[in-house]
């Protein structure tokens, strides 16, 4: 599901990192068109190239699990700051009572290395001037940490259901 939230439809047809919009170095942005400069709604209303899935102005996307095997004390939510392409999903746990603390501060309205979103949006930012580069090591790092995550949490519901089952 990640991979999905962070598709341009690259290798299809309609792939974003291709062709003159994307650019020198495959930008998959589309950047909307608004009615100023003299383009009217019933221009818009026309269309002028596909949207990506993943989009830059994205400030969250999530991927939930619903899973009967696996206690309510272990409903997990992946979540990833800012635009999918750019982030890492990070496991939170719907009975938690904290949250790691790149998650609970910061403003989109001033720069802060601490959290989370912007550490992904400076990300998106490098991407998209040099797509084509860059975007093959965002994906491997980001594969890497999701798999360890992946691997983590299903350590721990196993110890989870350990204790549950024996009523500690």
């Amino acid at each position: 599901m990640f991979r999905y939230q962070r598709d341009h439809y690259e290798g299809t047809e309609f792939d974003l990192t291709k062709g003159p919009p994307s650019g020198a170095y495959g930008n998959p942005n589309r950047y909307d068109r608004g009615e100023g400069g003299g383009l009217k709604l019933p221009l818009l209303m026309q269309g002028t190239f596909e949207r990506g899935i993943s989009l830059y102005r994205t400030l969250m996307s999530s991927v939930t699990l619903s899973r009967s095997f696996v206690p309510n004390e272990l409903s997990t939510m992946w979540w990833g700051a800012a635009a999918p392409h750019a982030t890492f999903y990070s496991p939170l746990f719907a009975h938690s009572t904290l949250l790691p603390s790149p998650f609970t501060h910061g403003s989109i309205y001033k720069f802060d290395r601490s959290t989370s979103w912007w550490a992904a949006t400076a990300i998106g930012g490098w991407m998209e001037r040099m797509y084509v580069h860059i975007s093959v090591d965002v994906y491997a790092e980001q594969k890497k940490v999701e798999e360890a995550a992946s691997k983590a949490v299903e350590e721990l519901e196993q110890q989870v259901q350990v204790l549950l089952a024996t009523g500690e």
